[in-house]
């Protein structure tokens, strides 16, 4: 955890560093955050029954746990350097913002079969990449 937050700071500097050299990325493309969450969900019929078991059996084995939680961690870790790239957001947000953005993501991948949210599976996908755009940017 120290590393991490010595990290953190150092992110900050890095950030102003990347600003200054125009190194940042510019802007946010709403399209293609939902095009990558289309391509994404168009995976979740096949993978929902594997990650449906896999979630079961690791409330008996702590080893499957660990699995998701690093699964999880990875793509988070992954929006995070996004955010940095993009010197989007504050350094000790980045990190936080991924985990909602992923519990989103997530909670939308095990459920959208069977919730009744009203919504055809397009406008899920419509609202959740305006979720993902308010809460990146």
């Amino acid at each position: 955890m120290r590393g991490r937050r010595a990290r953190l700071g150092g992110a900050a500097r890095a950030q102003a560093q990347h600003a200054e050299r125009g190194e940042c990325r510019q802007g946010i493309d709403p399209e293609a955050i939902t095009a990558w969450l289309r391509r994404t969900a168009e995976s979740w019929p096949a993978i929902h029954p594997i990650i449906g078991v896999g979630r079961d059996a690791a409330a008996v084995d702590p080893e499957l746990t660990d699995l998701v939680e690093r699964w999880l961690g990875e793509a988070i870790g992954d929006i995070e350097d996004g955010l940095e790239a993009a010197c989007r957001l504050h350094p000790h947000q980045r990190h936080f913002r991924g985990v909602l953005a992923m519990a989103q993501l997530d909670y939308v991948a095990q459920r959208w079969e069977r919730a009744d949210w009203k919504l055809t599976r397009e406008q899920i996908l419509e609202e959740l990449a305006a979720s993902w755009v308010q809460l990146l940017t």
